[in-house]
C-alpha cells in the first residue's frame, strides 16, 4: 500500500465555483504538499479537473511529479464521452494507472444499464492506454449493483474505487 493526498484532501484550499478561495491550491501545489507530507501519491480528482489545463502543463505535472518521486493518479466526473477519453489520454500523459470516475452528475443519477451503455465504448481505448476505469461507488451503488455493472463492462480495464463511506449512503 502507498500512501497519498487527493485534491479531495484540499477541498476547500482547492475551491468550488461557489466557495472560491482568494489563491486556490493549484495543480502543482498538491504536488509540493505531497512531497512535504513524504506520502508518495497525488490523486487529481474531479475538482481539480486537468482537462482545462493546456497539455503543455500535463508534461510539466509529470516532470515535476517524476522529480518528487511521486505517482499520480487521475479522476474524473461525469459520463460525456468525449471528455472521457480525453481523461485517458490525460491519464496515459501522466502515467496514472486509473481513471478514478464518479459517473453521477448533480442532475442526474443513472442506472447500472445506462452506465453500462455509456462506458462500454470506452473499454477499448482504456485498454490501448493501459489505464484501467476505477468506477467509484458514490454513495447509492450497492455492491450487486457495482458487480453487475462490472460484469456487463466485462474485461481487465474496467474496476471499482470502493469508498468504504459511500457504502453507508446506499445503506450497506
Amino acid at each position: 500500500m502507498r500512501l497519498g493526498i487527493s485534491s479531495f484532501t484540499y477541498t476547500w484550499a482547492v475551491g468550488s465555483p461557489a466557495y472560491p478561495p482568494a489563491r486556490p491550491l493549484t495543480a502543482f501545489d498538491l504536488l509540493e504538499r505531497a512531497a512535504s507530507l513524504g506520502v508518495r501519491v497525488v490523486q487529481f480528482a474531479d475538482n481539480l479537473p486537468l482537462h482545462a489545463l493546456p497539455a503543455a502543463m500535463w508534461r510539466e505535472l509529470a516532470a515535476r511529479a517524476a522529480a518528487l518521486g511521486l505517482a499520480v493518479e487521475v479522476g474524473a466526473r461525469g459520463l460525456d464521452l468525449a471528455l472521457l477519453r480525453a481523461y485517458v489520454g490525460i491519464a496515459a500523459s501522466l502515467g496514472s494507472p486509473i481513471l478514478r470516475l464518479v459517473a453521477d452528475a448533480p442532475d442526474r443519477d443513472p442506472s447500472v444499464a445506462e452506465l453500462a451503455a455509456h462506458l462500454q465504448p470506452l473499454v477499448p481505448d482504456l485498454r490501448a492506454a493501459g489505464v484501467t476505469l476505477a468506477i467509484e461507488n458514490h454513495d447509492r451503488l450497492t455492491a450487486p449493483q457495482i458487480l453487475e455493472l462490472l460484469e456487463r463492462l466485462g474485461g481487465e480495464s474496467v474496476g471499482v474505487c470502493l469508498d468504504t463511506v459511500n457504502s453507508f449512503g446506499a445503506l450497506e
